[in-house]
């Protein structure tokens, strides 16, 4: 299966078919309108037995949904999403409480891994939620996720020792659906020229959540107890999904033609319809062609291959921050728990400022070249650019003022450079992915996950023993200058990018 771009994604939802047969079914792709990778076996405008939308108003376009009901559900998306962030962190300040308690020795090592083992579980949960989604549709997705997220937090808070409390962390990532599908969920909803807004919006609880999980974390676990970091965790979570429950529809495209297909079936009788874009006939054909989509799109797509490296490095380098600021404050400013839990705030402000710079920038470049030559999903990346360029700036701030012990405000001042970047390189990301790839961005965005966490595993890991060998100034110049090696990569994707995902030669099939 070959990827729909944005803009024929678009033409599905939009366009009339010529000559369309008496049954309702006449939204279909013109294929003199499509410029490329879609064929003929997926969609058939021609065929008198083709189920597409009814018309450009029809109520089952998710496009055509009130935009009072769309932004409702970009606020559960958003509340289930901060729920996810806050638990990935939350129990950071609270890893000397939780040793205590199972009477094991302080470790370092388990404030790394208590967060890495999350990201592990996360790293491995897209790969099984992305094409799920492609078959099933997000609905079934989201609720099953949901409820096994607040399952697993339960559990979390049952722990007896260590051991159960790393495995039921690790299950509590694998159970997290919000981060791979929530990006698609905008792209099957809005317009391109309206999604970099609503993204910006989507984006801004969840990088907030890393930034008060720790300061709420802190606070739960030393006024009354750390287990109850999960249960209120799983207690929210639980509302969030009950919000589900009542308010969110299938809004993937194509599993609302496939239902549809099978509605005018039993209306007509006629078994020979079939929707306008084809899936997976039966489970053994989706194992073997869907389960594998996002590594081969890995393996095979030069530009997600680019992509995934360099937003891969960048989400490293927030989690080397987020599982190192404690110690580094504690032991260079004599904070508390509860103070160190605090600076996590600058990293959250600059997010917030990330956060404005895509939300003022994004669909404002798309509108700009649609009006000249036309937009390229590669426009999306000019914050990717900024935030790059931003990050060693923020390393080497926060490295050296705490280096030679200047006031504690400026190495805030540096995290809040780093979150700057965070933000702007996820959030433009992801609005790259989906507008790039169409039907199958959750594909591509799982693929960029798994890669993003599994080096929010490793690299976290070495933090410390970086720190403790170069110290902390030296230590974030080394990271700054891998940074600044990795800039061009968003350069080069703005500048060739869309020839290489247009190339016969590098036009991959999925």
């Amino acid at each position: 299966m070959e990827i729909p771009t944005a803009k024929e994604e678009s033409l599905l939802s939009r366009e009339k078919q010529p000559g369309a047969p008496s049954l309702p079914v006449n939204r279909c792709i013109n294929e003199a309108e499509i410029e490329s990778n879609i064929t003929t076996s997926d969609i058939t405008p021609q065929a008198p037995n083709v189920v597409c939308f009814d018309s450009t108003n029809d109520p089952e376009d998710p496009q055509n949904w009130p935009n009072y009901y769309k932004y409702t559900l970009v606020g559960l998306l958003s509340a289930m999403q901060t729920m996810v962030n806050l638990g990935t962190l939350m129990c950071t300040p609270a890893v000397p409480l939780i040793l205590e308690s199972f009477g094991s020795k302080q470790n370092n090592f388990y404030s790394v891994l208590l967060v890495a083992i999350w990201e592990l579980g996360e790293a491995c949960g897209p790969l099984f939620v992305a094409p799920m989604s492609e078959y099933v549709g997000r609905m079934p997705v989201y609720h099953t996720a949901n409820v096994m997220f607040t399952i697993w937090n339960i559990a979390s808070g049952l722990s007896q020792n260590v051991g159960m409390l790393i495995v039921f962390r690790f299950l509590t990532g694998l159970s997290v659906a919000s981060v791979t599908l929530d990006a698609t969920v905008v792209g099957d909803m809005f317009p391109v020229e309206e999604r970099g807004t609503v993204q910006s919006f989507l984006g801004l609880a969840p990088l907030i959540g890393p930034v008060f999980g720790p300061a709420i974390g802190g606070a739960i676990s030393v006024s009354i107890g750390w287990r109850w970091m999960f249960w209120i965790l799983a207690i929210c979570s639980g509302v969030v999904e009950l919000g589900f429950i009542v308010f969110f529809r299938e809004t993937y495209k194509v599993a609302i033609l496939w239902r549809k297909t099978k509605r005018l079936r039993k209306e007509t009788g006629n078994e020979r319809l079939q929707p306008a874009i084809a899936r997976p006939s039966g489970w053994g054909a989706f194992l073997q062609k869907g389960l594998i989509r996002p590594a081969r799109m890995i393996c095979l797509s030069p530009v997600l291959v680019l992509l995934a490296i360099y937003v891969s490095v960048i989400f490293s380098y927030l989690y080397i921050l987020l599982t190192t600021i404690t110690p580094v404050f504690e032991s260079n400013y004599r904070f508390s728990t509860r103070a160190a839990s605090l600076v996590y705030i600058g990293i959250g402000l600059g997010m917030v400022c990330g956060m404005m710079c895509c939300r003022y920038t994004l669909d404002r470049i798309v509108k700009y070249h649609n009006g000249k030559s036309g937009a390229k999903p590669e426009h999306r990346l000019v914050p990717m650019i900024i935030g790059g360029v931003a990050v060693p700036i923020g390393l080497l701030v926060y490295g050296w003022t705490v280096q030679i012990h200047f006031h504690w405000m400026l190495p805030v001042f540096g995290l809040a450079i780093c979150g700057f970047s965070v933000a702007s390189t996820i959030i433009s990301s992801f609005s790259y992915l989906v507008d790039a790839f169409g039907i199958y961005a959750a594909s591509a965005i799982a693929a960029i996950i798994t890669l993003r966490c599994l080096a929010g595993v490793v690299l976290p890991l070495a933090g410390p023993a970086l720190f403790a060998k170069l110290g902390l100034g030296w230590g974030t110049t080394l990271l700054a200058l891998v940074a600044l090696a990795f800039i061009p990569i968003p350069i080069l994707m703005m500048r060739v990018g869309d020839r290489i995902r247009q190339s016969s030669k590098l036009n991959v099939i999925f």
